[in-house]
């Protein structure tokens, strides 16, 4: 069984899917885990690659000797739609490696502000899960917060400047 803290979280190594976890998930779980979890790395691996200074520097050499061979034969017809055809590729796979990551980002730091939220004395379990929900009840919490902190701030006079009413 997975270990809790004393505050009823999951302890490191505890977590679901983790191989170490004896909860009862099978071995195609796992196999699925980890076949996920290598490609994840790699389109990491990917995106870290596209954004570095060696692949700026990669790509300006293409470019360049794409058109010294490019003038040295002609912009023919049938080179221009190799070239159309291997940059709307690469763009159309490097979108969804870049949405990947990015969302994998997301996720990450969405868990550690729900680890800090629930470690608050007071926090609300529906703000806490908000991320889960509909649309709907995403905006049903936003207008229930704007609410609430409408009724804290302290009410001014009308004609005064930054001074504050008595009720």
């Amino acid at each position: 069984m997975a270990t809790t803290t004393g505050q009823g979280r999951r302890s490191r190594g505890a977590a679901l899917g983790d191989p170490r976890n004896d909860d009862g998930e099978g071995a195609a779980a796992s196999e699925q885990a980890s076949w996920h979890g290598r490609l994840s790395a790699a389109a990491r691996a990917v995106v870290d690659f596209a954004g570095s200074a060696a692949a700026a520097v990669l790509a300006a050499v293409l470019v360049a000797a794409w058109l010294v061979v490019a003038v040295v034969e002609g912009f023919t017809q049938a080179w221009l739609n190799v070239l159309f055809g291997v940059t709307g590729a690469v763009t159309f796979v490097m979108v969804f490696f870049i949405q990947h990551v990015s969302a994998r980002e997301l996720r990450a730091v969405m868990l550690k502000l729900d680890e800090l939220v629930q470690a608050t004395d007071g926090a609300d379990d529906d703000v806490v899960h908000a991320g889960h929900g509909s649309l709907d009840e995403q905006e049903r919490i936003e207008e229930r917060q704007r609410r609430a902190r409408r009724a804290a701030e302290p009410r001014r006079h009308p004609l005064s400047r930054g001074s504050t009413a008595s009720p």
